[in-house]
């Protein structure tokens, strides 16, 4: 997964951002369950994974370096553990995740480790009926719950205050899947923002992504 990345912060009239690649994650699955029954399957899958500092730790504006929170890169290697479930039948599908980030240092400062647990469900919306032959092209409907609980952030060793918490999106969304690869658009609704301290809260979050199956 390799992000780009467009964030502006708002502050008494002076606007602060970066925008560009953020930093890559390079992830590997593991089939551990599988049950195939007619109309339906049950799989379980372990997954292990490396956040690789790809995007810059070092932008700066009129006012200086950017607050690591704002810089598109962390600048540090963060291993990434998980694990998935999935319920698929003709019509519709639903998906349970959990992963946790454990996050280290770079340029004296570590972001808190990080647990993310996600639901989603997705209900077929074309075609109405399968054919008798041939494998068509699919339009789902999808609606999510993403969940995040992060640790307080240090600096130079000591917490930082003004950081950490939990947050919980509602994400509605719509995927285009054919055989060979898969496009999705979704946007992030925040249901829940508790976080420690002063922090910047998130108004919304538009994701899009693209997969190509090999």
């Amino acid at each position: 997964m390799v992000p780009y990345m467009d964030m502006t912060l708002k502050m008494a009239g002076i606007a602060r951002g970066a925008a560009g690649l953020g930093d890559s994650t390079l992830l590997g699955r593991y089939q551990v369950f599988q049950l195939d029954r007619p109309g339906e399957t049950f799989r379980a899958q372990i997954l292990g994974g490396l956040k690789l500092p790809t995007g810059r730790d070092d932008k700066s504006d009129a006012m200086g370096q950017l607050p690591p929170p704002m810089q598109l890169g962390s600048g540090s290697y963060d291993p990434v553990v998980g694990g998935t479930f999935t319920w698929q039948r003709l019509r519709w599908q639903a998906d349970f995740g959990l992963s946790y980030k454990i996050n280290t240092t770079a340029n004296g400062f570590r972001f808190g480790d990080t647990l993310a647990h996600d639901a989603a469900f997705q209900y077929r919306l074309s075609p109405h009926t399968l054919p008798e032959q041939g494998v068509p092209s699919f339009i789902y409907g999808v609606l999510e719950l993403n969940g995040r609980w992060a640790e307080r952030n240090e600096l130079h060793g000591g917490k930082v205050g003004d950081s950490g918490g939990y947050t919980l999106f509602v994400s509605p969304g719509l995927q285009y899947v054919t055989q060979r690869w898969v496009a999705e658009i979704s946007v992030q609704l925040p249901l829940i923002q508790d976080l420690n301290g002063n922090q910047v809260k998130t108004d919304y979050v538009l994701s899009a992504g693209f997969r190509i199956r090999y």
